[in-house]
């Protein structure tokens, strides 16, 4: 269930990532995001199962932190901000082919990943 309701969280945040403020309820707590064009700020409870090659998942953004860092505030409410910068998917990618016609298959996410690569990230709770 957990599972579930991270997944439907983290859903939500990514079809919301357009609005420049937004609130999402998760167990009682509200999520707060105020951004520009290139800078965010969010409070978020971080969990560290949202883990990918890249960073961790909080709220459509992919946060660079290191394992011991994330160890730390596990579970906890933070505060994080930092300097986007966006990772072009494949759907943005020219096709291409190889010498007898047949598409070549590419690794990689399909849509555009936002990261924060050197994010400040503040302990609430």
């Amino acid at each position: 269930m957990r599972n579930y309701l991270n997944r439907f969280v983290l859903t939500i945040a990514i079809l919301c990532s357009c609005i420049s403020a937004r609130s999402i309820s998760y167990r009682g707590l509200m999520t707060q995001v105020q951004s520009s064009d290139s800078v965010v700020s969010f409070v978020a409870v971080f969990d560290i199962k949202t883990t990918t090659k890249d960073g961790y998942y909080l709220n459509g953004y992919v946060v660079t932190i290191d394992q011991k860092q994330a160890r730390k505030i596990n579970g906890r409410k933070i505060k994080v901000s930092g300097e986007i910068t966006i990772e072009k998917g494949l759907d943005h990618q020219p096709v291409e082919y190889d010498k007898a016609g047949n598409k070549i298959i590419s690794q990689g996410r399909e849509e555009d990943t936002k990261h924060i690569l050197k994010p400040k990230i503040e302990i609430l709770k």
